[in-house]
């Protein structure tokens, strides 16, 4: 998990307890499909939370990254500036650039 963390990823407990309650809705809508008329709608529920969890997962790790080497490539500042971090979570940006 620190591994995780150290990568931009601010909470992983989240997108995994969203890809694990996704597999868990998959399956009970696969084993009870027979027993239930819904099973389509919780089926349909689990990938959207898989999906959810694997993209909280990239924008947190990868395209946070990617947005700010967009935002920062268009700015001129000099070498010699002091430049304050507010808002920006664990301080990861400021790390980088």
């Amino acid at each position: 998990m620190n591994t995780l963390k150290k990568q931009g990823l601010d909470a992983p407990i989240v997108p995994l307890l969203y890809i694990i309650a996704g597999l868990v809705a998959i399956s009970c809508a696969v084993i009870f499909r027979n027993n239930y008329s819904g099973y389509l709608w919780t089926l349909l529920d689990g990938i959207i939370m898989v999906l959810g969890g694997l993209i909280f997962i990239h924008t947190s790790i990868r395209g946070k990254h990617i947005i700010w080497d967009n935002i920062l490539s268009t700015l001129t500042i000099p070498n010699d500036s002091k430049v304050l971090d507010l808002g920006t979570g664990h301080g990861v940006m400021g790390l980088y650039y």
